[in-house]
């Protein structure tokens, strides 16, 4: 068990009728089209691409997506690849959590009151226990891949401890709102007086080159910070479209995989803005 701030992130797919579920609240389908299932695999694309400058760890359960794909090994020619694109979509930037789970086989679990065993609500359950335990304040959340009804606290107990963990649904949306709260460890600002404030007392120049200008308060900025999307989490700058100036703002990182950010508006025509407007785009 990790003894830092992290942030972790379950996602949990529906099941196929003909198999015995993983958790009993588990959505079952009779049978999804291949373009259905290509949608899954799409939103995982998609949280791949828009998650690169994040540094939550995302999990599955590897039980879970062979139920999922239980009609894909059954009728292969009617989903060509299917399960090679799937995995290979996952195994880019999720981690199958069987391969060293921390639940705990002597305690009582329960979901919503019912006993649940060797599930994803077990090891968030328990994950989230000892890391109350050891104050490490990091979050954790379940995300709903159309596998659940619609709800938005799993109620779980631990022996006689009640744990309740979020429940997103798998929109980028749900799930970059949440994390403006919870990412774990969390961005902080950190105003650099050479790009002024509100407009006014940038440096005219630093180390002879022109200086970026911050044309809002740094209240403002704090603000975006935590909607700021990257494409490194280890080195890259974030970026933003600020409506209230009708402009990007450009975060820049203190040092490599600092998540300390200082930050400057971009002006209209900067060569930067195509690349931008296709990020934020994704």
């Amino acid at each position: 068990m990790a003894n830092k701030e992290t942030c972790q992130l379950f996602i949990i797919f529906p099941e196929h009728e003909d198999v015995e579920k993983t958790s009993s609240c588990i959505r079952e389908f009779t049978l999804f089209a291949p373009d259905e299932v290509m949608a899954f695999i799409d939103f995982i694309d998609r949280m791949e691409q828009r998650g690169r400058a994040e540094h939550y760890m995302l999990y599955f359960d590897s039980k879970n997506i062979r139920k999922f794909l239980y009609p894909v090994y059954e009728l292969e020619e009617y989903y060509p690849k299917v399960e090679v694109t799937l995995l290979n979509a996952l195994n880019r930037f999720a981690e199958d959590w069987r391969e060293a789970p921390i639940q705990n086989s002597g305690v009582d679990y329960k979901l919503f009151q019912a006993p649940v065993i060797d599930d994803s609500f077990c090891e968030v359950c328990e994950r989230k226990y000892q890391s109350d335990v050891e104050a490490t304040n990091s979050t954790y959340a379940i995300i709903n891949h159309s596998a659940l009804e619609d709800v938005s606290t799993a109620a779980m107990h631990r022996n006689l401890h009640q744990i309740d963990i979020p429940v997103l649904e798998a929109t980028l949306e749900k799930i970059e709102s949440w994390l403006q709260e919870n990412r774990r460890p969390p961005r902080i600002y950190n105003w650099n007086r050479k790009h002024g404030e509100n407009g006014v007392g940038a440096f005219k120049e630093h180390k002879n080159d022109s200086v970026a200008i911050l044309y809002c308060s740094k209240e403002h900025a704090t603000e975006l910070l935590h909607k700021a999307i990257g494409e490194n989490n280890d080195t890259g700058p974030l970026y933003v479209w600020d409506d209230e100036y009708g402009l990007y703002m450009e975060f820049k990182r203190e040092s490599k995989s600092s998540t300390v950010f200082h930050s400057y508006h971009l002006e209209d025509g900067d060569r930067k803005i195509p690349t931008i407007q296709k990020l934020l785009s994704r």
